[in-house]
């Protein structure tokens, strides 16, 4: 299905005036998300901005050569590649498709273009910067002050609210990389709360059974996830 024949999901592009859209739908396609999907890869030029309409996208920096660390991520709310708009061509991060989804795409040059003439679309992706950089001080406060239990648990109820039942496709090597913490930390976890209801979890998914009680886990920079979010239903 082209974006020709619906109403856009992403809070960006959902926010245009009808003629904004209309100027830009000729020249956007879109893709699928497959878990673990590269979308972009540090000091390489942007060449697609990713408008994601379903799933989630980990923007991630590099500790050396191997090892990487997230600094916010990315849902319906927002884009990637956004350092081609602040006129940076080069990507500062790592984006991979952590929850499959679907997104659409748009070429960056076109998007300059467009942005010239475009003061909404100016100003959506201007706001959502600034949301973007308020996502990573959180999150780099929230590494250095709140414990590697509240921290899993905040990040699970991130990702399950944009997948597929509240299931989460993944590894405990994965999600210890993200957070930055040992893989032993993420599984003793994760056997903790399968016995007490709070997860299902197999070697490579996990799903929330007990919203109330992963939340009552976390941190209070949860709930400024949530304030700068839409809601996320599938």
């Amino acid at each position: 299905m082209s974006i020709s024949e619906i109403l856009p999901r992403n809070a960006i592009l959902a926010s245009l005036p009808t003629a904004d859209l209309n100027r830009i739908r000729p020249y956007i396609t879109s893709r699928s998300l497959v878990r673990g999907a590269v979308l972009h890869v540090p000091e390489a030029p942007v060449e697609t901005l990713y408008f994601i309409e379903r799933g989630l996208v980990t923007l991630e920096v590099p500790l050396d050569q191997v090892k990487f660390v997230e600094r916010a991520s990315v849902a319906h709310d927002g884009v990637t590649g956004a350092s081609a708009f602040l006129g940076t061509r080069a990507s500062v991060d790592r984006a991979v498709v952590r929850v499959a989804g679907m997104a659409y795409g748009i070429s960056a040059s076109v998007l300059a273009d467009v942005v010239v003439d475009c003061s909404a679309m100016r100003r959506a992706l201007g706001d959502y910067v600034s949301r973007l950089d308020g996502q990573t001080a959180r999150n780099l406060a929230c590494m250095s002050r709140h414990s590697s239990e509240q921290r899993l648990a905040r990040w699970l109820l991130t990702a399950s609210r944009h997948g597929d039942a509240g299931a989460i496709t993944t590894t405990h090597a994965d999600l210890a990389s993200l957070l930055g913490v040992r893989r032993s930390t993420v599984s003793v976890l994760a056997a903790r709360w399968r016995r007490t209801g709070v997860i299902n979890s197999t070697r490579t998914k996990l799903s929330v059974r007990d919203a109330e009680a992963l939340g009552r886990l976390t941190c209070m920079c949860t709930q400024g996830d949530i304030a700068e979010s839409p809601a996320a239903t599938i």
